[in-house]
């Protein structure tokens, strides 16, 4: 993929823009016509699944959903490097990034229509059921990320949260001891 691991033994902030607002070229992906192509219809399938939720939950057919529209890059980009082994920890507005690390849009319908079943991810993939609290889950991010870190298995946890969430205390607490004690987790 075209994103580096973290580094345990570096232990080193990566810089990405300059003070002077240029890119670091040395980080600048390489994607050949066809991953473009796969990331742009990833997006597309989102923006329609997106669409026809929030067309399902006006008609009253899903509970509560909060629409991802307009975050569909963000989502793709943050998914796709990761490795089966990375767990994910979500907040309500992220279905587009479980569906990119193995969740089912079947198991997804059936959350944010109220059933139980759709909290049940499948064997192997590595996802949290969907936090609704404001700011409760990267503590369990954190956790996770730490737990890879003991047992040396090269996983990360990431974890995604709005800004409304860093007013919580819960969010410093999880960033104060992924910082103290260098954890691979990644806050979005």
């Amino acid at each position: 993929m075209f994103l580096e691991r973290y580094d345990p033994v570096k232990q080193e902030m990566v810089c990405i823009l300059a003070p002077d607002g240029s890119c670091n070229e040395t980080l600048r992906p390489v994607l050949d016509k066809q991953q473009v192509r796969q990331m742009y219809r990833q997006m597309w399938l989102l923006r329609l699944y997106d669409r026809k939720a929030v067309s399902l939950q006006r008609q009253g057919r899903f509970g509560t959903y909060a629409q991802m529209e307009g975050q569909e890059a963000s989502l793709v980009a943050s998914a796709l490097p990761l490795q089966p082994q990375d767990w994910m920890v979500t907040s309500y507005r992220e279905t587009g990034a479980m569906w990119m690390h193995g969740v089912p849009l079947k198991l997804l319908s059936l959350y944010w229509m109220g059933n139980e079943f759709g909290s049940q991810m499948p064997e192997g993939v590595r996802v949290l059921p969907v936090s609704i609290p404001v700011g409760t889950h990267p503590l369990h991010a954190v956790g996770l990320a730490w737990a890879g870190k003991y047992r040396q298995d090269g996983s990360i946890a990431v974890t995604y949260f709005g800004d409304g969430a860093t007013s919580e205390g819960d969010v410093h607490e999880a960033l104060n001891i992924a910082g103290i004690y260098h954890l691979p987790c990644i806050f979005f």
